[in-house]
């Protein structure tokens, strides 16, 4: 049975690529009309604008003549595409389902720029062509499910050292302030609960100024670093004073990149520069807050 010519408008001598950039509008309605918006959105894992866009991608990056499709930008492309899906807890089988549309869709398309520009083609080259774009699709769902395995299990491998982190105690260092050591990695869970108990703990032990030391600390992600320094922030908010140390130059050019930085707050570069700051300080004499039944000791005597 032969193929139907889809609704596309073709400009003599327009290259495939061109010829697919010119109806990409078309093109992106038919997928929509087939069935690959709805079924990707069911989800809620990704906005419609992120997957008509990453559809739109491949499409242009596939979208080329033989042998003019770049291998190293479409692993690129599929190897951030694997990582942002994981990142985001996008069902794999939505986006290989999202790669199953895309190759009927596209093979619609160059069978109408075929029969448009009245290109004549042999068996022979026909089944190149074939092996030839479909050799690239393959080869972009393997790059893909890779790049999305790998983040996913780095995902894991994060969570779990998180979870074996050990709690650190917030130390006193007078009586009015605290240091707090953070160690290990920091996702979006440990965040929280580490936030809500700084802020219990400045109430409680009346803190008003905070040293929070990141030296040994890894965050999973930009937005946690960001996450973050809004926390400390919202320390300041509530009239504890707080001191950053410990940045490392990572997370220091993803902050000047970002401008995330919030207002007000102080940055040294470690902990004695922030104790000297303060008019150096000795250290409290009493052992780290590790449990209750030591906080409520240091509340009763501090009252």
């Amino acid at each position: 049975m032969k193929m139907a010519v889809m609704d596309l408008t073709y400009v003599q001598g327009h290259t495939l690529h061109q010829f697919i950039a010119n109806n990409m509008d078309f093109i992106l309605k038919e997928w929509n009309y087939t069935g690959g918006k709805f079924k990707f959105f069911q989800s809620a894992k990704a906005t419609p604008n992120s997957l008509q866009q990453t559809f739109e991608n491949l499409f242009l990056i596939i979208g080329r003549e033989k042998p003019k499709i770049n291998r190293n930008e479409l692993a690129k492309w599929a190897e951030q595409i694997g990582r942002k899906r994981a990142k985001n807890d996008f069902p794999i089988y939505y986006t290989l389902e999202l790669f199953h549309e895309f190759r009927d869709l596209f093979w619609k398309t160059l069978y109408s720029y075929i029969e448009l520009s009245e290109i004549e083609l042999d068996s022979n080259e026909l089944i190149e062509l074939e092996r030839y774009y479909n050799q690239a699709i393959d080869f972009a769902i393997y790059h893909f499910a890779v790049n999305y395995v790998r983040q996913k299990n780095e995902i894991t491998r994060l969570q779990q050292l998180a979870l074996k982190t050990p709690r650190v105690p917030l130390t006193p260092l007078t009586d009015e302030i605290a240091l707090s050591t953070l160690i290990g990695s920091m996702d979006a869970s440990r965040l929280e609960n580490w936030t809500e108990e700084t802020i219990d703990n400045i109430e409680k032990l009346k803190i008003h100024c905070l040293i929070v030391d990141v030296n040994h600390l890894l965050f999973t992600d930009p937005t946690i670093l960001k996450s973050f320094l809004h926390s400390l922030q919202g320390f300041q908010w509530i009239g504890c004073h707080t001191i950053l140390t410990g940045m490392n130059y990572k997370d220091g050019r993803e902050l000047i990149k970002t401008g995330a930085l919030p207002e007000g707050l102080v940055i040294h570069a470690n902990i004695k520069q922030a104790i000297a700051s303060l008019g150096g300080l000795s250290v409290h004499p009493e052992k780290p807050i590790s449990s209750t039944k030591e906080l409520r000791r240091v509340q009763r005597k501090r009252q």
